[in-house]
């Protein structure tokens, strides 16, 4: 459990490195519909800051997430060579990013009244109690959500999948079940 909780603190301590920080550019890989409100990605997002820092979003089991995926954010000096420049794409904003946040989601929230619940829970037990649902990013005019989840249907999402949904806003997040 101790090294489930060292990478818990290192993934709050990646968030909080990103505030104050101006993002410059925005790199989708895997790249799917991008509608307004909702852009799905496959692979990962890619975000260039004023410093020269390339944080990299995707998904990851490493924090002992045996039934599905949580929000995993590393440093990457070079992308992928099939990234999508979206920079100018709403609800980007080439602004300081005021405030970065890690959301957790209880496990059995997400599982609850799916096939995957009888398993996660009848057949084995779960490792943990919640998962690193996304990471907020806050300007001055609005957040930006990446949560590692899939579109269910136009109007509900997913958690735990191993793509990324980009979420513009709380009340997006909220509309698609994922809050």
């Amino acid at each position: 459990m101790r090294a489930c909780a060292d990478k818990e603190l290192a993934l709050e301590r990646a968030a909080q490195r990103l505030v104050g920080r101006a993002l410059r550019r925005v790199w989708y890989v895997g790249a799917g519909t991008l509608a307004q409100a909702v852009h799905e990605v496959a692979v990962a997002v890619h975000l260039e800051l004023d410093d020269g820092r390339r944080p990299r979003i995707a998904t990851s089991r490493e924090l002992a997430t045996r039934h599905g995926h949580g929000i995993a954010l590393a440093e990457r000096r070079t992308l992928d060579r099939h990234a999508r420049e979206v920079t100018t794409l709403a609800p980007w904003q080439t602004a300081p990013i005021t405030c970065a946040r890690v959301h957790w989601r209880p496990i059995e929230d997400v599982l609850r009244g799916s096939l995957r619940t009888g398993l996660a829970i009848g057949i084995d037990h779960l490792t943990r109690c919640d998962f690193p649902q996304a990471l907020e990013l806050a300007f001055t005019a609005g957040s930006v959500f990446v949560a590692a989840a899939r579109l269910a249907t136009p109007t509900s999402a997913e958690g735990m999948a191993s793509s990324l949904l980009v979420v513009a806003g709380i009340e997006e997040l909220v509309r698609l079940g994922l809050r």
